[in-house]
């Protein structure tokens, strides 16, 4: 396997230039230093012990991964919250008829970034008449719980459209789910 179809294969991950290097990625993770000419001069050393030339190396946030459909989101974000920059120039691109999952540490702002995209507070993402998102909590109240999704979706004040359309529309949704 290669990073590029033109490249020659990735080395090991066995090798011990390309562990340390990993354990010198998951120290500046764990800083939270995202600042690539940083990363460069930490790993680039250790990467080319074990191949050609770095450049055959991608870079952080040079994914030109052009994968098929529409897209529904390309955009930066920025979400602060009180006084807190969560997210500064955050890179977000979102497809059309793709499901997304959110990872993250315990406390790291995955349900913040949630709440602020379903109440579009997220700077940079696109506003609700563009992408309508759902954000659907793990605690839900224990009243909500028999609900259906058709309910659920009928009470949302959001949803602009009677009972017979959202019943004739989720079929259409269901490559989606």
């Amino acid at each position: 396997m290669s990073y590029i179809s033109e490249c020659r294969p990735v080395p090991e991950a066995a090798h011990p230039s390309i562990q340390y290097a990993a354990y010198l990625a998951a120290n500046l993770i764990a800083a939270c230093n995202f600042d690539v000419p940083t990363w460069e001069v930490a790993l680039v050393p250790y990467f080319e012990i074990v191949t050609a030339s770095p450049s055959l190396l991608p870079l952080p946030g040079n994914n030109n991964d052009e994968q098929e459909g529409e897209d529904l989101c390309n955009c930066r974000l920025l979400l602060t919250y009180g006084a807190k920059i969560l997210l500064n120039t955050a890179n977000l691109r979102l497809k059309c008829s793709h499901r997304y999952g959110l990872c993250g540490c315990h406390g790291s702002g995955k349900s913040t970034l949630m709440h602020a995209i379903t109440n579009g507070q997220a700077e940079g993402f696109p506003p609700p008449n563009e992408a309508c998102t759902f954000y659907i909590e793990h605690d839900i109240d224990g009243s909500d719980e028999e609900t259906s999704v058709l309910q659920f979706i009928l009470n949302d004040k959001r949803i602009l459209c009677d009972k017979k359309e959202v019943v004739e529309t989720l079929p259409r949704l269901r490559p989606a789910l």
